[in-house]
């Protein structure tokens, strides 16, 4: 894609923790969206991971090439498939964990870079 598409992330100990604040608190209400409170670009997601793993991320796709299988999944010729996962890997979602932020949860790793132990 083109690399500023909203990537909702979040670290294993804060969506284990996450999932049972929910469930113990009866002042979490509505939708519970499991992400970090600090969403990042997926050009900048891609970078954090590239220094935290080493060598560059391959990850980024082309957005022709994203474009180019959802039409192919649209006419079926993908089974409906690809269209599916060219829009999952295009798409931007700003999600942010609010009824988990209003309820009082902490969370351990708000952001990305802290996960791995990277400075901002």
């Amino acid at each position: 894609g083109r690399g500023d598409q909203w990537q909702p992330w979040i670290g294993l100990e804060d969506a284990a923790a996450g999932l049972l604040w929910a469930i113990e608190h009866d002042d979490v209400h509505g939708p519970v969206n499991l992400t970090a409170p600090e969403p990042l670009r997926n050009r900048d997601l891609h970078r954090l991971l590239s220094r935290a793993c080493g060598p560059p991320s391959p990850a980024v796709v082309p957005q022709v090439l994203l474009d180019r299988v959802g039409r192919a999944g649209a006419t079926g010729g993908t089974g409906g498939i690809g269209g599916m996962l060219a829009e999952l890997l295009g798409a931007s979602q700003r999600a942010v964990p609010q009824a988990l932020l209003a309820s009082g949860f902490r969370f351990t790793a708000p952001d990305a870079a802290s996960i791995w132990g990277l400075g901002a």
